[in-house]
């Protein structure tokens, strides 16, 4: 008997079967809000939409950059490297045993990130990526043995950014409205994780639930 006709199912990549086409609204939302945009949108949000929005617009406009280089590209470049060397089969990295270098890199990048943005001044900003920071660690420890989403762990850093803004009065908008759309993205992305079958509805609760509680309390208790 072959190694591959003993694998887990389990533990196989989770894709769309046959006769099941990919959705292509859920395909277009995942990849809108992927883990590797999120913290630019986090950024962006705060930038714009709190008492920041004092400081000169090019400065923000640096900043969200410079986030972006370090969030979303470093590690979009990261995975490419990954595919090349083998370590990694698509750029969605369905395959969970080859998610521990990339979860490894973006805890990296967040840390520079808080490093950068420290240096900058922006103080409840780097307190976010320690937060995403830890959140990433909780999830690279349990994708040993369960695929955790890390789309809708994006999307619970965001929300739990965003209901802190709330609370906190820091926001420049109505914190309702803003919470509640936060709350729709992060619905649809649940969802379209769901649809294109790369997660099963407990993973990605799971995933929004250590996003969220790992930002907020970090929010709270170091600003």
């Amino acid at each position: 008997m072959s190694e591959t006709s003993i694998q887990n199912p389990a533990e196989a990549p989770q894709t769309p079967g046959p006769g099941r086409p990919r959705p292509v609204w859920a395909a277009a939302v995942s990849d809108a809000l992927s883990p590797l945009l999120v913290p630019t949108y986090a950024v962006a949000m705060s930038m714009w939409l709190t008492p920041l929005k004092v400081i000169p617009e090019g400065a923000r406009f640096k900043v969200t950059a410079i986030v972006a280089a370090l969030t979303a590209l470093l590690p979009l470049l990261a995975i490419v490297a990954l595919m090349r060397m083998g370590r990694v089969s698509d750029r969605s990295i369905s395959d969970r045993r080859q998610r521990h270098w990339p979860y490894l890199i973006t805890v990296i990048c967040y840390l520079g990130t808080a490093y950068c943005l420290m240096r900058f001044g922006l103080m409840w900003v780097s307190v976010f990526f320690f937060g995403a920071t830890v959140a990433t660690l909780v999830c690279g420890l349990i994708n040993f043995f369960w695929k955790i989403s890390a789309h809708t762990t994006a999307l619970g850093g965001l929300t739990g950014l965003t209901a802190w803004y709330a609370l906190t009065g820091l926001t420049t908008v109505n914190p309702l409205v803003l919470l509640t759309i936060v709350l729709l993205l992060s619905g649809l992305t649940g969802t379209s994780r769901l649809l294109l079958n790369r997660h099963s509805a407990g993973q990605v609760f799971a995933g929004f639930g250590v996003g969220f509680a790992c930002v907020l309390t970090a929010l709270f208790l170091l600003n």
